[in-house]
């Protein structure tokens, strides 16, 4: 699941540029959490991976 949703944390580190963080700072932290959230991800809530990693 981690390296599928590598273009999202990408995308939304991207979205954050340049207010006051390096893009690659945001890309680590963004992955760090990505981490932690695949651990915690239950599908049987109804959620797309996608949309839980992006809260």
């Amino acid at each position: 699941m981690v390296p599928h949703s590598q273009r999202l944390v990408r995308a939304l580190a991207l979205k954050y540029e340049g207010r006051g963080s390096e893009t690659e700072d945001l890309f680590h932290h963004g992955m760090r959490r990505l981490m932690h959230e695949v651990v915690d991800f239950d599908g049987g809530r109804g959620l797309k991976s996608s949309t839980y990693v992006s809260w």
